[in-house]
């Protein structure tokens, strides 16, 4: 008898429900102890012979069968809030999608190496490429970076546009542009999410970042939450004395927690709120048995993350050593909503959305001045179910997880003269 078991595994986000794992769970028709009498003993006793060794065969052979396809990557896994969903069928139907799959395997060495660049992405959270950069795009990236660097950090008197000069320079800077937009970084960002991928910022950091522990989705939160990646590539060798990027693999397996999910002010509120939500990951990190990793990537080489992979950028060995790097974020095509939780108040209401429209003019408007497009907003103030959220579609509001438990550790508690602690 074959009794077959359906297991919907319900994330958090019950809008989030993207497939089903069927189990079978196969038992013999008639056990030994239950078997019908005969009238014939020697009769009874050769049928019962025979059923048993076929209802044995039948359950060794099934559950080997089934240790097999328990074995394949991706078959009856658990399902989580944090799986990814289909692909987006009209993409991956289209010559785009095929033109960027032959490309994608052309970057990493075949069919062979692009599944095993899948798997490893999805199970670690990270890979590292190396894309086929034209000429003169590194160099033109790395230029710009240097003069970060002599601008911003060797100046004695930087001026005052160093607050964001490093970021989003993609307007005014056609090296850290093309690096960006990569035809291969494109194909390989396709290939590992199934989507249409597009940048949204860059960040050139000319020595390490000194960002603490974080996931990006923090700052740019999809959903699906995970259409978002990060490729931060190395314009020079990284010394291992200058702060590479920290991570920790398997990291994007845990919640996606935002500030809210901890009682946390947006970051606007108070300086220290967003230092505090860092504070919790670190600790987070520090009881999770997950191993820390650093980059350590040769000039040209990436690193392409998922939007919940725990990262950062530690202080230098040696102060002001050059880290070269670019760093670029991309959504994908196809996706319900981006939002920015670090900037938003769930509890009251106020969200703020990145608009797809907007991040695509300010990237490739030709009717406007560099000027003009570097002033451009990505963002739109919105409301938790507004039109940016599609029709039984999760909101931000409608995703909250449970905080880590790591508030012991780090909450301090002064003990006053006297007092009694019940």
């Amino acid at each position: 008898m074959i009794r077959s078991y359906f297991f919907v595994a319900t994330p958090a986000d019950p809008q989030m429900i993207f497939s089903k794992r069927v189990v079978q769970v196969f038992t013999p028709r008639c056990p030994r102890e239950t078997m019908p009498e005969t009238n014939s003993k020697t009769y009874g006793s050769r049928l019962f012979h025979v059923k048993r060794v076929t209802s044995v065969f039948v359950v060794f052979i099934t559950f080997k069968l089934l240790s097999l396809l328990l074995s394949l990557p991706g078959i009856f896994n658990e399902v989580t809030q944090n799986d990814a969903p289909p692909t987006h069928s009209e993409f991956i139907r289209s010559g785009d999608y095929k033109s960027m799959m032959k490309r994608a395997k052309d970057v990493v060495g075949g069919t062979k190496e692009l599944d095993i660049l899948r798997r490893n992405f999805e199970r670690n959270g990270f890979v590292i490429v190396k894309p086929r950069f034209p000429e003169g795009v590194l160099e033109g990236a790395k230029e710009f970076t240097e003069k970060v660097y002599t601008t911003c950090i060797s100046n004695p008197k930087p001026p005052k546009e160093c607050v964001n000069f490093h970021q989003d320079r993609y307007t005014h800077n056609d090296g850290v542009k093309s690096l960006a937009l990569d035809a291969d970084v494109l194909a390989v960002l396709a290939a590992l999410n199934g989507f249409k991928p597009y940048p949204f910022q860059t960040l050139n950091y000319p020595t390490t970042s000194k960002a603490c522990t974080h996931s990006d989705y923090v700052h740019f939160a999809p959903h699906p939450r995970h259409l978002m990646c990060g490729v931060w590539v190395a314009l020079q060798d990284i010394d291992p004395r200058s702060g590479p990027v920290f991570y920790y693999p398997g990291s994007h397996r845990k919640d996606f927690y935002s500030m809210q999910d901890f009682g946390l002010q947006p970051r606007q509120h108070h300086p220290h709120n967003y230092p505090k939500y860092q504070d919790i990951m670190e600790a987070s990190m520090n009881i999770s048995g997950l191993k820390r990793h650093t980059a350590i990537l040769k000039k040209g080489e990436a690193l392409i993350w998922t939007s919940n992979l725990v990262h950062g950028g530690p202080p230098p060995e040696v102060e002001r050593l050059r880290r070269l790097s670019q760093v670029s974020h991309y959504f994908f095509e196809g996706a319900d909503y981006n939002w920015a939780p670090v900037m938003s108040d769930v509890t009251e209401d106020k969200i703020i959305y990145y608009s797809e429209e907007q991040v695509k003019r300010k990237w490739h408007a030709t009717d406007v001045n560099a000027d003009e497009r570097f002033a451009m907003s990505k963002f739109r103030e919105g409301h938790c179910h507004d039109s940016s959220v599609p029709q039984g579609i999760a909101g931000p509001c409608d995703l909250p997880n449970r905080p880590p438990r790591v508030f012991s550790e780090i909450l301090v508690h002064e003990n006053f003269d006297g007092e009694v602690v019940m």
